[in-house]
């Protein structure tokens, strides 16, 4: 991809997911030697993103055509997202999660002018504002167990919580002029806060929990903006040097008293960076969809390939090996050995291709512009075009068994025009009947937990329910 990517995560060595601009969600599970497309091409801006485990996880920004907040979670690892209603139009930076069920988001307060968190306690469903006792707009936010956690923001904001949010109060950095763009913590009592302003940047440190805050030094010029350690001594920070605003890695083995420049090698920008271990960590950022890997703790970083030239649209996997990607110019790719190699597909379209879901190896549909509905009985080796008597264009496509299925899009020919579609079939595709969405602003994403139970989610933050098919 050629996306901005703002934040990466990763479960184990081998499995993660990095978030960006244009709804862009990344997911390698061979520690990033390659990255398959689980999501983009959307108005949404994801900043951050968090899993508690291999398969579930929330990723969260700011959808800039709705101008809503969002919020999203997964299940399955990436392969279903679906949309978690805040109750928020506020642009969201920052998720963190102590368990399946606790969890916090913090961002701008926007025309209210108040430092905005929101707090889960059943995984998503519902999520409550807490006050945060600031005006400041807040960027990141970490904790060490379901009570004790510390939130950094803008102008040298930083707030401790220790009762899980209930009552927060100023843990102050003592610099007002800073933006702080990311805080870590290794422990109860050592973390650390990056941050900038114009045309300098700044450190800080605290070894009593964030009662204190002390300025460390380093001697290069750039904004800083993100830090991660994986213990009290060795942490990383990336960001932009001025000397050509390129990216920037510093490193520290002895708590931040000095910091080591590490060469990434990038002319574009780092954004975020996450480390596993002392030896193993991603970076990323930039504007070419840059990712950087390391084995040996940063003294060497590798630069991994996030995509194709093609703008991909939808991805999904029947299992670890077999899976198919597609996109712009009617293109399919499937790869049978879990992304190594992928094949392109003749789908004998050159229209954009929004979403492809398969119920095994051999059956699947794709659906796409202009009313585009493509099914295969063979694995992909042979398409076969499906009517629906609805022009589209049609965005998301979900099938429980070999018969029923839906899709969800829009249509362009409605009265007035731009009404939000439903389809459903209940015989594979071979005839489709309109159901009533009962709205108008388009519909993005569809997803069906069972033949009766579903969700639709479009423009404007609309989120549809069904629990009759």
């Amino acid at each position: 991809t050629t996306q901005f990517l703002h934040s990466v995560y990763f479960t184990d060595n081998n499995t993660g997911w990095i978030v960006g601009q244009n709804g862009t969600i990344l997911y390698t599970k061979n520690a990033g030697t390659d990255w398959e497309i689980q999501r983009g091409e959307t108005s949404e801006r994801f900043s951050s993103v968090f899993f508690i485990d291999s398969n579930t996880g929330w990723a969260v920004g700011y959808d800039l055509s709705s101008h809503t907040g969002v919020i999203l979670k997964t299940t399955n690892g990436g392969v279903n997202w679906e949309s978690q209603v805040s109750g928020s139009t506020e642009s969201f930076n920052s998720i963190y999660f102590a368990d399946s069920n606790i969890g916090w988001v913090v961002g701008y307060g926007g025309l209210n002018n108040r430092g905005l968190i929101l707090k889960t306690t059943d995984g998503g469903a519902n999520w409550e504002e807490q006050n945060s006792g600031t005006n400041n707009p807040l960027i990141s936010l970490c904790f060490i167990n379901s009570n004790i956690g510390w939130i950094a923001g803008h102008f040298g904001t930083i707030i401790k919580t220790t009762n899980g949010g209930t009552n927060w109060i100023s843990s102050s950095s003592g610099e007002t002029n800073y933006q702080l763009a990311s805080v870590c913590f290794s422990d109860l009592n050592n973390g650390w806060a990056v941050g900038f302003h114009l045309d300098s940047s700044v450190i800080f440190n605290t070894s009593d929990g964030g009662l204190n805050w002390n300025s460390q030094i380093y001697d290069t010029e750039g904004w800083l903006l993100s830090v991660d350690f994986v213990n009290e001594s060795t942490g990383w920070i990336v960001g932009t040097n001025f000397e050509n605003f390129g990216g920037m890695i510093l490193k520290t083995t002895n708590g931040g008293a000095s910091w080591v420049n590490q060469a990434s090698g990038q002319l574009e920008w780092l954004n975020s960076g996450y480390f596993l271990d002392l030896d193993i960590g991603w970076v990323v950022g930039g504007g070419l969809g840059t990712i950087l890997k390391t084995t040996n703790g940063g003294t060497n970083w590798e630069s991994q390939i996030s995509g194709t030239s093609i703008q991909l649209m939808s991805v999904y996997f029947t299992d670890s090996n077999t899976g198919w990607a597609v996109g712009y110019d009617g293109t399919i790719l499937n790869t049978t050995n879990g992304g190594s190699d992928w094949q392109n597909q003749p789908s004998g379209t050159s229209n954009i291709l929004y979403s492809v879901h398969f119920i095994d190896s051999n059956t699947g549909w794709v659906v796409g512009q202009s009313g585009t509905i493509l099914k295969t009985t063979d694995g992909g080796i042979g398409w076969e075009n499906q009517i629906s008597g609805i022009t589209g264009p049609y965005k998301s496509v979900h099938f429980t068994n070999s018969n029923t299925g839906w899709i969800a899009g829009y249509d362009y020919s409605g009265n007035p025009g731009n009404i939000g579609v439903i389809l459903k079939t209940t015989n594979g595709g071979d005839t489709w009947e309109n159901q009533i969405s009962g709205i108008y602003p388009w519909l993005n994403s569809i997803y069906f937990a069972d033949s009766n139970t579903g969700w639709v989610v479009g423009e404007g933050g609309t989120i549809l329910k069904t629990t009759n098919g």
